[in-house]
């Protein structure tokens, strides 16, 4: 592991204890995700926010920063399209042997802010059906959604107004034309358009590369 990933990894391997994560976080200051992905016209399921997650494990590990090519859908409709998208990406497909698994994260606040001070972006799944999440453009979101978690995004980080609204860093997989750069700030603590329920709320652990 390089100097720098060393470093990385030391801010970032915090026990997993709410009182001792850090304050605020964001990942991509940390050098541990890539640009955001466009699959707005690709019904991935989910695979694009895994696969940033997986970017994000990439990088912690001590790994140069990587976009990978999201798994194609299996929906035969829209494979074709799909698959054109997502080779535009990457050509290169994450190295699945690398995967040691996929862990699951309660509900609630605590269990996402530790998992990702802890573990890195993390997988989330909130509700982007309404017309105000999906019209979002800056920022801190405070719109109508419900909890019907339909739309996977990956949480990057977390953080806290000057005023003292706390929120999360969400990464879409819209494009960098939606939102703060492709990015959503959603108020923390309220479980805001689901994000804290814990619906497949995921982070990946990598095997070594030793």
């Amino acid at each position: 592991m390089s100097t720098i990933a060393a470093a990385l990894f030391m801010t970032a391997a915090m026990p997993s204890h709410a009182a001792d994560a850090p304050d605020s976080l964001d990942w991509r200051s940390k050098g541990a995700v890539t640009p955001v992905k466009d699959m707005q016209h690709c019904p991935d399921h989910g695979e694009a926010s895994r696969t940033d997650a997986l970017e994000g494990a990439w990088a912690i590990q001590g790994n140069p920063l990587t976009t990978f090519q999201p798994r194609p859908v299996e929906d035969p409709d829209a494979r074709w399209e799909c698959d054109l998208i997502v080779e535009e990406i990457s050509p290169t497909p994450f190295p699945r042997e690398r995967i040691e698994g996929w862990n699951s994260v309660g509900a609630g606040e605590r269990a996402l802010r530790d998992a990702v001070a802890e573990h890195g972006p993390t997988v989330a799944y909130v509700d982007g059906s309404g017309y105000e999440y999906q019209l979002y453009s800056e920022g801190l979101f405070a719109g109508h959604c419900g909890t019907a978690n339909n739309v996977a995004v990956t949480v990057v980080g977390y953080g806290t107004t000057a005023q003292g609204q706390k929120y999360w860093i969400v990464k879409s997989t819209w494009g960098e034309s939606w939102g703060e750069g492709g990015y959503m700030r959603i108020i923390r603590g309220e479980n805001k358009c689901g994000i804290e329920e814990g619906y497949e709320t995921t982070y990946p652990t990598l095997k070594s590369s030793r």
